[in-house]
């Protein structure tokens, strides 16, 4: 390649050459000593150009310390982002996944002998994201999460983040996909309730009644009702920051209690923080290495065996479990005219589109208005 001179400078360019994960360097001469340029890219006629923008900055300011960067190796950049406030904010659970799936690219990469982040390419970036599997999702969580991780990164180099540059895929459900959760019928929430009522076996029976029952009339995910709180409940109004959502948004749910679900708050006794003890101490908790320090692994696990017991079971493509109660109370609402923004607001969406994911199944209920007629 024939580069035209800006200047008479004395000597000629540094000359690229081709390591083995396909990436051009030049070798330059700082102080007594050699050092190693990567000029972020595997086309030649590129690094050429690199190569010769280089020397001529070089030979203008005379300064040839400035060309050595700061340290860029993944290891240490993983390391640097597990201090940054971005990080801290995250869940213990999100903190441990995402610093897996880190190490797990950082890991491909010393393979593939890259060490540094100028080394990665966009290209290489999204073989690593294809080699991960098939479905979209899993290939858009990893995405997410090292795009997050190498941000700090980008921005201190003053360069752009490989991630960025990846499309997200399109997400379809395949088999290996999360099913989406099916609507109770009337029916299905009598049996429920009334087998929880009268077992024998199952282990905090009336809290597991009660929470059935805040779930039909709240639509509040598991989480929430397990750790809910007395002092989120203030003259028969629920107020709280949903857990899934409180990292990213913030935004706090309103909940005027309805009559039937007074009356179960007024019969609970205020012998702990917790209006649900017992369900509380089941949940798990993580220290911040994403290790749970105590609770179960599947605090759902007792619902789910209620739900075999009794053979409720959920048609091709869809799943059942305690989340179907807030698909139920979304759809119930949807069959009786108010809005998506309205559902929204009250189960805690962050946009009408997800509203719209759990109105499903409204034919199998046939009611006229909010109601659980047959499970009171």
């Amino acid at each position: 390649m024939s580069i035209r001179m800006k200047t008479d400078f004395r000597g000629s360019p540094p000359r690229p050459f081709r390591r083995e994960n396909g990436i051009f360097y030049i070798r330059l001469r700082v102080g007594y000593r050699d050092i190693w340029r990567s000029c972020k890219t595997r086309v030649k006629r590129e690094a050429e150009a690199y190569a010769y923008e280089i020397w001529f900055q070089h030979q203008k300011n005379d300064q040839k310390i400035m060309l050595q960067l700061p340290s860029s190796h993944l290891a240490t950049e993983l390391k640097s982002y597990q201090s940054t406030e971005n990080y801290k904010t995250l869940k213990a659970r999100t903190r441990h996944d995402r610093i897996r799936n880190a190490e797990r690219f950082i890991s491909y990469c010393k393979s593939k002998h890259v060490d540094n982040f100028e080394d990665l390419t966009p290209e290489f970036c999204e073989s690593y994201l294809s080699s991960l599997g098939k479905t979209g999702k899993t290939f858009n969580t990893y995405r997410s999460d090292l795009l997050q991780v190498f941000a700090h990164t980008a921005l201190r180099l003053s360069c752009e983040n490989p991630f960025s540059k990846i499309p997200q895929r399109s997400t379809t459900r395949g088999e290996t996909a999360s099913k989406p959760k099916k609507a109770f019928t009337d029916e299905e929430i009598t049996k429920i309730l009334h087998y929880i009522k009268n077992s024998r076996k199952l282990q905090h029976a009336d809290e597991w009644l009660k929470a059935c029952r805040f779930a039909m009339y709240t639509g509040l995910r598991y989480e929430d009702i397990a750790l809910l709180r007395y002092d989120s409940i203030t003259d028969n109004v629920l107020e709280l920051t949903p857990h899934k959502t409180e990292t990213l948004v913030k935004k706090k749910i309103l909940i005027k209690l309805p009559h039937e679900l007074q009356k179960i708050f007024f019969r609970l006794n205020n012998l702990s923080d917790y209006i649900f003890p017992h369900l509380a101490a089941d949940y798990p908790v993580y220290d911040t290495s994403g290790n749970r320090i105590s609770g179960v692994s599947d605090p759902t696990k007792p619902f789910s065996k209620i739900l075999k017991r009794l053979n409720i079971t959920a048609p091709p493509g869809y799943s059942v479990g305690f989340h179907s109660f807030r698909v139920t109370l979304v759809t119930k609402l949807r069959q009786a005219g108010y809005t998506a923004e309205i559902i929204g607001g009250l189960v805690g969406h962050t946009n009408t589109l997800q509203t719209e994911h759990y109105n499903r199944a409204a034919l199998a209920i046939d009611i006229n208005k909010i109601s659980y007629c047959e499970a009171k």
